[in-house]
């Protein structure tokens, strides 16, 4: 990213010297201005409006129709190649990320299909021969005891592989869980701007765990949810149900933790009688 930031200065400052240079054998300080204005607008429009950017660019060639003592100004074409040769930069840097993200999904998805079917299978293997060897004969209070405690503990542990296998899986976007969270009775109101693809994963940790929590210490209560870039809020109003027990707060330490590695930062707690879970991530820079 920074590497990117020092290619755009570098084109920009070259194009803004050829405009000082073409310019200061004008006889008005309308050619500098005009262009100065031309150059701010598609520095600022590059990256987030790239359209814009070209349009303006393109629209700087007006420039060259007007008489100059003779001199036909080269400025408009430098502002022009540099506008497309950013844009086509970004769009290509944009897939490069895009593709190796879904390389990573895609090898997360191998992964949990091999968990699956290996280590889901022995466990639960394991919780079938110990439920037939409790119910046989032979065996004391205490060893029924214990091969009970065994079977449950496959059992455990196989719902735990589930979850982390889900994990693992290719994840739905943020729309998606907001929506699928609506219908299974949550009442949302929500805003989801589309979100760069390498805060996509984190900040769907985010909305997922908030809404989570919400399900269960915030029954019956509005929820809003309001996704950007570069932020994420999960609002919950007073519950309107009885709270079930209060959360040991792991879930939203580690999703501090992950979020803070990730560079942003996280707040979660009371606000206006409700639970509120902020996270606010680095713009591109």
């Amino acid at each position: 990213m920074r590497a990117g930031v020092v290619v755009e200065v570098a084109v920009w400052a070259c194009v803004t010297a050829l405009l000082v240079f073409e310019s200061s054998r004008s006889r008005t300080p309308w050619e500098l201005i005009g262009g100065l204005v031309a150059i701010a607008l598609v520095v600022t429009a590059t990256r987030r409006f790239p359209l814009v950017a070209v349009s303006v660019a393109v629209a700087s060639g007006v420039a060259m129709l007007f008489d100059y003592g003779g001199r036909v100004p080269i400025w408009p074409l430098a502002v022009m190649a540099g506008t497309v040769y950013l844009t086509r930069r970004q769009y290509v840097l944009r897939r490069a990320q895009e593709n190796a993200v879904q390389a990573r999904l895609k090898e997360r998805a191998r992964i949990a299909a091999d968990m699956h079917d290996s280590l889901g299978h022995e466990l639960a293997l394991i919780a079938v021969r110990a439920g037939v060897l409790q119910v046989s004969g032979g065996l004391d209070e205490l060893q029924r005891q214990a091969v009970a405690e065994l079977r449950e503990s496959a059992a455990a542990e196989t719902d735990r592989l589930r979850e982390i296998i889900e994990v693992l899986r290719e994840p739905e976007s943020i729309t998606d869980l907001v929506a699928r969270s609506a219908a299974s009775g949550l009442a949302i109101k929500s805003t989801v701007d589309s979100v760069p693809v390498e805060v996509e994963p984190i900040a769907y940790r985010v909305v997922q765990e908030a809404l989570t929590n919400a399900a269960k210490h915030a029954p019956g209560a509005a929820i809003v949810v309001a996704v950007t870039p570069n932020h994420v809020s999960v609002f919950n109003e007073q519950p309107t149900e009885p709270a079930g027990l209060a959360s040991g707060g792991s879930g939203l330490a580690s999703l501090r933790k992950r979020v803070e590695q990730f560079g942003g930062h996280f707040e979660a707690g009371p606000r206006h009688g409700g639970f509120a879970v902020t996270a606010i991530f680095k713009g591109e820079s």
